[in-house]
């Protein structure tokens, strides 16, 4: 169970939390339990999906926070600050939400295109696909953006 969540999650401060939360359920459901497989593949399943559940609360908290960011950063872009990263992670506001979200989990939180899929509940090819056009969108914006300077 540790090794699961841990290759999960990557975090070895969430195990004991997640494992907890794993028994929580697994004993929980024991009194209605019909095994049509092994007791292991369910109770393995039941690590997966919460550590897929802790993932996308942690990515949520962390997107709260950053948008929170983003928003005192406009302040900074109304005093046009030359600040390239300021002005990038602006920029990145003007996508689509499903194409920001994939390039903030792959270049700021550094997720694997399986891992993103896997939070997203997406193709792996959904994946790829959205962020080739965010980056591409991203570099319109800031090319445009530069040349109306």
């Amino acid at each position: 169970m540790v090794k699961t969540i841990y290759y999960h999650t990557s975090d070895r401060d969430a195990i004991d939390d997640i494992a907890q939360d794993c028994w929580y359920v697994i004993i929980g459901k024991l009194k209605e339990l019909k095994l049509k497989i092994s007791f292991n593949a369910w109770a393995l399943a039941i690590v997966r999906r919460k550590s897929i559940d802790w993932i996308r609360n942690q990515q949520q908290a962390r997107m709260q926070v950053q948008s929170l960011i983003l928003e005192n950063e406009s302040d900074l872009v109304d005093r046009k600050t030359d600040d390239r990263w300021e002005i990038i992670q602006i920029r990145i506001q003007q996508l689509s939400p499903t194409q920001r979200i994939v390039l903030t989990l792959f270049y700021l939180e550094n997720l694997s295109l399986q891992e993103i899929s896997d939070v997203l509940k997406i193709s792996k090819g959904t994946v790829k696909s959205r962020l080739f056009y965010a980056r591409e969108n991203l570099k319109n914006i800031l090319i445009k953006q530069h040349g109306d300077k």
